[in-house]
């Protein structure tokens, strides 16, 4: 059986930078490539950076791949597009707050990515594998351990290296501070509440 890969989910923004700066530096396993989902709607300050590590990749010969599904923006906007609903916030008919279904992450994010992970472990279209085959390395930290889930596939795991140290946001921006990085925005397509 052959290792299976390692492969960073990076939205480019504070965590997911750290990781990324943390396996160059050998504080975590090595990666064998990262893979950001281009929305088509980020915030600048995202698109700049994620160029800033484009470059970092570069130097330390670590495969960057950039997928999409479309702009979400430009999709949302076309009548004749399917509508994959964003995170709005609504008002019910007695006046009541709430938050419209959200299908955007797993359409726009996930599912490119996921395919992506799926040709680099070596699986073909419709292939299953009951053998672990890649690891996604996942930049949630410990402030926000709540949103960690169980890969869906037998061939994918997930890990989230920053929950495993103890490590919150707050201390990955020191981190990467105290390392000469540039400072990481916030990433999160600019529609999302």
């Amino acid at each position: 059986m052959n290792k299976p890969k390692r492969v960073l989910s990076l939205g480019a923004g504070v965590q997911s930078t750290t990781l990324l700066l943390m396996a160059l530096h050998g504080e975590i396993e090595p990666l064998d490539a990262a893979i950001f989902a281009d929305t088509g709607w980020e915030p600048k300050a995202v698109y700049e950076h994620l160029k800033y590590l484009q470059g970092i990749c570069q130097e330390h010969d670590l495969p960057l791949h950039i997928v999409s599904k479309g702009n979400i923006r430009a999709d949302a906007l076309d009548p004749g597009h399917r509508f994959a609903s964003m995170p709005l916030f609504i008002r019910n008919q007695t006046g009541g707050k709430g938050m419209a279904r959200r299908q955007c992450t797993a359409e726009y994010k996930v599912a490119p990515v996921v395919k992506l992970q799926r040709e680099l472990a070596g699986l073909q279209p419709r292939q299953r594998s009951k053998e672990h085959l890649l690891t996604s390395i996942i930049g949630i930290s410990l402030d926000e351990y709540q949103r960690m889930r169980d890969a869906p596939f037998p061939w994918l795991h997930h890990e989230y290296p920053l929950v495993d140290m103890g490590i919150t946001r707050e201390q990955c921006l020191k981190w990467v501070a105290e390392k000469g990085y540039n400072k990481p925005p916030r990433s999160a397509c600019i529609g999302c509440p």
